[in-house]
């Protein structure tokens, strides 16, 4: 059962590492355009884990309860 578990938790943190490559592939764009205007890292940083978070509490509270 441990195995299976390991699995499935690698099988999830593949798949949002690839959620956020996508999602930075897509605003390359707009990061590069930020930049240039003179936004710092760590504006850009929040601009992008932002996103990761809103879906990480929807999914806790959708999971706790069945948990």
């Amino acid at each position: 059962m441990l195995l299976f578990a390991s699995f499935a938790l690698l099988i999830a943190c593949l798949g949002l590492f690839g959620l956020a490559s996508y999602m930075v592939g897509q605003r390359t764009r707009e990061m590069s355009i930020r930049k240039v205007l003179g936004a710092d890292t760590t504006r850009i940083y929040v601009l992008l884990v932002k996103d990761f978070l809103l879906l990480f509490a929807i999914e806790f509270i959708l999971a706790v309860p069945v948990v």
